[in-house]
């Protein structure tokens, strides 16, 4: 379970206040950081796929990923924290992991405990904080996982 209640959060997880697809990033990756994420989910409990362009692929190496943004934007891994709930993490460029999700099918505490689960997870694999905001807005975190207080945490002021 994570230290996350859900009747703390739920306001982040409501569309109309987020957002459907609200985005989620960590900042300052490397090629090394996005490996650290493919071998995560690799050994990890979450289903998973790989998509190229719509086609299904096998995991690849993070170095065999294209280096430029402009040829990246196909590359997509789908990773299942709970039936039917997918994060979605889009290959934009190595300086940064980039994800969403879909807050219609995010919804409870069983969901929001996987959910902060994987975002434990992958802060703890990177050394690196890992942060969820309202779409469309990537540079202004509401919560995610701190990893200097090594725990979630809620940035953004009660929505009523």
């Amino acid at each position: 379970m994570s230290a996350m209640r859900w009747d703390d959060v739920s306001d982040l997880f409501d569309p109309d206040t987020m957002g459907t697809l609200p985005d989620g990033w960590v900042d300052g990756t490397t090629v090394a950081d996005w490996q650290a994420l493919f071998d995560l989910v690799r050994t990890g409990p979450w289903p998973w796929r790989c998509l190229d362009d719509r086609t299904e692929i096998e995991l690849p190496a993070a170095a065999e990923l294209p280096l430029r943004p402009d040829d990246a934007a196909t590359v997509v891994l789908h990773v299942e924290v709970a039936p039917d709930a997918w994060v979605v993490f889009w290959f934009l460029g190595p300086g940064r992991i980039d994800f969403d999700l879909d807050l219609r099918l995010l919804q409870g505490q069983e969901r929001l405990d996987r959910f902060c689960e994987l975002l434990r997870s992958l802060s703890h694999a990177l050394g690196k904080s890992v942060w969820l905001g309202p779409e469309g807005a990537s540079d202004d975190p509401v919560l995610g996982f701190d990893v200097t207080a090594d725990r979630m945490v809620r940035l953004a002021a009660r929505v009523s």
